[in-house]
């Protein structure tokens, strides 16, 4: 995907349409953008540059999202709400808590799909062993009749190592482009 960057002289010449849409957004963001000293490139005279931090941000995801389809252990969970299921499971996993299929289901994450569909799910995601059952780390081996779910260790260490080249990714344009001063001592092929 060819990159391009937008010129100033570019938001000079809007429409009065283009104009009204980019100050909206402009409005929009701008409680964000206070928050991190950057509300002056709220404006129209700025509006380039923040449509190219915009830019840069969807570069960002598109690229993680290109190593996510190439990820054979990832990619399994391509569609939403088992993303957000493997977020759950190794919340519960990383921090030692129980983490049961009945407790799933009642996510808030859920309440736009049947208790039925997100069990079926979540029996996929064990099928591919995506998900093991096995006890917490912080229990005595009690399961009380119910199973708990783990990521596989493949799965963790895929999940774990996206997500670190996600946050190396944004670091970077921290450093890029704010006056937040990282020192990062990557190679350019590091990211």
């Amino acid at each position: 995907m060819k990159k391009m960057n937008v010129e100033k002289s570019t938001v000079k010449k809007f429409n009065k349409f283009q104009k009204t849409r980019v100050e909206n957004i402009l409005n929009l963001i701008r409680p964000n953008m206070k928050k991190i000293k950057a509300d002056h490139l709220c404006t129209l005279e700025n509006a380039h540059k923040i449509m190219n931090l915009s830019s840069q941000l969807s570069g960002i995801h598109l690229d993680m999202a290109i190593d996510y389809e190439e990820n054979n252990v990832l990619k399994k969970c391509r569609k939403a709400e088992s993303w957000y299921l493997l977020h759950l499971v190794n919340f519960y996993s990383a921090s030692g808590q129980k983490c049961y299929k009945e407790n799933l289901v009642k996510n808030s994450l859920f309440k736009h799909q049947s208790t039925k569909t997100t069990y079926k799910d979540i029996d996929k995601l064990i099928k591919d062993k995506i998900f093991i059952e096995m006890p917490e780390f912080r229990s005595d081996g009690v399961q009380n009749g119910y199973k708990n779910l783990r990521p596989s260790e493949e799965v963790a260490g895929a999940y774990l190592d996206w997500n670190v080249k996600n946050l190396l990714c944004n670091l970077k344009f921290i450093n890029e482009n704010t006056k937040i001063n990282i020192k990062l001592d990557l190679d350019k092929n590091d990211i």
